[in-house]
């Protein structure tokens, strides 16, 4: 049978798709959030009228605590349906990193001192923002967080793939995805040689604008963009065909050396490190769901430990003098600058210049439908918004990058009421795709697709709200098919194969 049980289920909680909640929960929830919500309304009020006649650090702890309660309250609720940590579910992986991208730069305010040192991101630095200033924003944090939970927990329901086993794919799409990998990697390293380019610079290359994709034509830049996607993609194919198999020995140590391998790549090359932390975060997710569960100290000292190695990585490779230079200048590790701080700074100053900015192009509205559709065919400008804010700062044509998240997104638009409508609308989409993925969790194929939303879930609040609809349209799905129709071109010579050798075998056919 393909159900085992892994878990001891409650007594409330069904299987697949018939695991809505009951009324009376789904009622109780809706009215605990809009009571949560006008408790938030009311203290915005408070903080934005009243706010010179309170301390504004104890606005920022109780945000900082808020986001944590309810991070706490979230994955709590999903422990309990699940009976077991819910580390391979999308909405608690996109919960964790929203956190994250939102708690982090208020920790690094704290260290500082209740400021920004020198050696943060310099927007900030430059702004020198009081405590009540980052406590302004970072309660909208907290109510895009509440509004996504809520809605992701009424949706999801009870449904939970924790019992269900993933079907081998077979000797033929086993192949096909080594073979797959082998030839994106090729394809990728000849056009590299080719063009003299990298599709992976060190940070110095980059800033030096040495080797950089920006040097091939217009059309292969949009092609190679994806096609280095999918080269990523086939990764995680391979790495789950080996944690299918982790119980032979070859097999295990060749996966434990390759993502050391790609950890030690990384840091030799002072390069981009998301495809060597998304790696190992798939390693995670799917060897949590198909080896064994993860327990909840492990997952936080494995976690931790990612954590802080990506942030002094990133401060060694950015910063000139490293860490020892940090340290030297007697500023605490914790408030030094950081990809989550970065993401932050570009919200806090668009905060500062949201009156300033007159009338914004209306494109900059639809980028997430836009970004679909190649800039070729369309009458007009496509507006990335990320670089309309360089443009902005007038960084467009440097090599500098900012972050334009789902905060960024909401003080352009309608503010705390977009927020609540993106959390909300974010929480209903990744619910329905749980639900969708438990019926099916049995196939490969749908689970490397859930894997691949899980992953590329943080981009829902370090870039547009439904940003990873891009790389499912032009990244898996290409790969997919690519799979499939090699699978089925496999499959049709080897029935070839085989009816040719029972009719060289049988000659007595021929009369």
């Amino acid at each position: 049978m393909r159900v085992v049980s892994r878990f001891p289920r409650q007594a409330w909680s069904r299987r697949g798709g018939d695991s809505a909640l009951p009324l009376s929960a789904v009622v109780a929830a809706v009215v605990l959030s809009g009571i949560v919500f006008l408790l938030l309304w009311a203290a915005a009020i408070v903080v934005l009228k009243y706010g010179s006649q309170l301390r504004g650090d104890l606005f920022l702890i109780l945000a900082l605590v808020s986001l944590v309660g309810t991070l706490a309250a979230f994955l709590g609720v999903l422990r309990s349906r699940e009976q077991a940590f819910p580390l391979c579910e999308v909405g608690s992986v996109c919960a964790i990193v929203t956190t994250l991208y939102f708690a982090v730069p208020i920790l690094n305010f704290i260290a500082g001192g209740m400021k920004f040192t020198f050696l943060s991101d310099s927007r900030l630095f430059v702004a020198n923002p009081t405590s009540l200033e980052v406590a302004a924003v970072s309660w909208r944090s907290v109510v895009y967080l509440m509004s996504f939970g809520v809605a992701y927990l009424v949706v999801r329901g009870g449904a939970s793939a924790a019992s269900v086993r993933i079907r081998n794919p077979g000797a033929e799409k086993t192949v096909v995805l080594v073979l797959t990998l082998l030839a994106l990697g090729v394809l990728v390293a000849s056009i590299e040689m080719l063009y003299g380019v990298s599709f992976d610079p060190s940070y110095e290359n980059l800033r030096a604008g040495v080797g950089l994709v920006t040097q091939l034509p217009y059309e292969m830049q949009q092609v190679m963009h994806n096609v280095r996607g999918m080269f990523f993609l086939a990764k995680q194919g391979v790495l789950f065909l080996l944690l299918l198999h982790w119980k032979r020995p070859v097999l295990r140590y060749f996966a434990i050396a390759w993502l050391l391998l790609e950890v030690v790549s990384t840091v030799v090359r002072q390069g981009a490190r998301t495809e060597a932390v998304l790696l190992l975060l798939t390693a995670a997710l799917l060897y949590h769901r198909v080896v064994r569960p993860l327990a909840f100290v492990r997952v936080c000292v494995g976690g931790a430990i990612l954590l802080v190695g990506i942030v002094l990585f990133g401060f060694v490779r950015d910063i000139q003098g490293g860490l020892s230079g940090g340290l030297a200048a007697d500023v605490s590790v914790l408030a030094m600058m950081n990809e989550f701080q970065s993401l932050f700074a570009t919200t806090f100053d668009l905060w500062q210049r949201r009156n300033a900015l007159g009338e914004l192009p209306w494109t900059l509205y639809m980028s997430e439908i836009l970004m679909l559709i190649p800039g070729q065919l369309l009458p007009f400008r496509k507006i990335d918004p990320s670089l309309w804010y360089l443009e902005q700062l007038g960084l467009q044509d440097s090599q500098v990058g900012f972050m334009f998240g789902v905060l960024s997104q909401a003080i352009l638009g309608v503010d705390w009421l977009e927020l609540m409508v993106r959390g909300t609308v974010l929480g209903c989409v990744l619910g329905l795709i749980h639900r969708w993925y438990v019926k099916r969790s049995q196939r490969f194929e749908v689970t490397l697709l859930y894997v691949f939303l899980c992953v590329w879930s943080y981009y829902t609040v370090r870039a547009a709200t439904f940003y990873f609809v891009y790389p499912v349209v032009y990244r898996f799905l290409p790969f997919l098919f690519i799979v499939w129709f090699g699978e089925a071109i496999l499959r049709g010579a080897l029935r070839n194969h085989e009816a040719g050798g029972e009719y060289s075998t049988h000659p007595a056919l021929h009369s």
